[in-house]
């Protein structure tokens, strides 16, 4: 069984790495409780937003080179490729609007 002390110096201890942790996270010092959970939360779903637009953008480059290889005008590629990217970024913002 631990000692007083030896419980505040494991708290004081957590406490420290939870700290870091956040700071590390992007969080700010004076978030507590739920507002620490909160906005880690947000910073993981704009996180995930992000790596989700670098695959939808890597794929729209190859959905991008299938259509030139297959012959497409230029000015047409580049629209369906928008036209896309559009439609992408309107589905990740409805996503995390659910989320949040």
């Amino acid at each position: 069984m631990k000692t007083p002390e030896e419980r505040h110096a494991h708290l004081e201890t957590s406490k420290a790495m939870l700290d870091e942790a956040m700071n590390e996270a992007g969080l700010s010092n004076g978030s507590q409780g739920s507002d620490r959970l909160d906005e880690f939360t947000s910073n993981l779903n704009k996180l995930a937003a992000s790596k989700a637009m670098d695959v939808a953008n890597a794929r729209l480059g190859e959905f991008e080179e299938a259509l030139t290889a297959a012959g497409l005008p230029a000015d047409a590629v580049v629209a369906e490729t928008e036209d896309c990217r559009t439609e992408l970024i309107h589905h990740l913002r409805q996503l995390i609007r659910e989320r949040l």
